[in-house]
């Protein structure tokens, strides 16, 4: 724990932030939320400004207050309070960067997922994998790959648009869980990935699960 403070300080604020987030969204916390997470971290060197600490700087104190301010909402404000912005987000033809940056700053994971799941244009996938590729991708730690709803929608509205980002992404994505292959899977039945694309699933489609007693033995 204290090598992981040296490596990354802040943690035991994160760590209380990531608590209290979750007690009172009913959610937990995935890497969508890292960015609002640091941020509090960050703010546990204001101390010494609250303390009188000779070397405290209190601009700097004050931007990072400034900086939790703004994350605050992104870990505690409700999805009905951000739902009507999720759909004009949604019904954009044309998104731009600012667009993307406003969706990459959400730090509830159920915001985003509403978001994919409202059928958003075409164009947001280029604009997305441009500013923000990670939101296209799966959450590695959770097992679950919230853009999925998106890619189907795009399989059926616009194959052709689809295709290439699979092609370059499906390999990586079915290495996170059986939950992401299977969505892989039911976007090749719906052709948005060619035939040589869908052999390259078959390693992870007949690979066996490890056995309990090995998982067992290694935890």
């Amino acid at each position: 724990m204290l090598r992981g403070q040296l490596v990354r300080p802040g943690g035991f604020h994160r760590a209380r932030a990531r608590g209290i987030a979750e007690r009172l969204m009913g959610v937990v916390l995935g890497r969508a939320h890292e960015r609002a997470l640091d941020v509090w971290g960050e703010y546990g060197k204001t101390s010494g400004t609250l303390h009188g600490g000779g070397a405290a700087d209190p601009a700097r104190a004050a931007s990072l207050y400034a900086e939790v301010l703004a994350v605050a909402p992104e870990l505690l404000v409700p999805l009905p309070g951000r739902a009507a912005r999720v759909l004009e987000l949604a019904a954009l033809q044309n998104p731009g960067e600012k667009e993307a940056r406003e969706l990459a700053g959400w730090a509830d994971p159920r915001a985003t997922t509403f978001f994919f799941t409202s059928r958003p244009a075409p164009g947001w996938l280029d604009v997305l994998h441009e500013h923000a590729p990670y939101l296209l991708l799966s959450d590695e730690a959770a097992g679950v790959w919230p853009a999925a709803p998106f890619l189907d929608h795009l399989a059926a509205a616009s194959p052709e648009a689809v295709r290439p980002w699979l092609a370059g992404h499906a390999v990586q994505l079915a290495a996170t869980s059986p939950y992401v292959l299977g969505a892989l899977l039911r976007l090749a039945d719906a052709g948005a990935l060619t035939p040589a694309g869908v052999r390259r699933l078959l390693p992870h489609v007949t690979a066996r699960p490890p056995a309990q007693g090995s998982a067992d033995q290694a935890s």
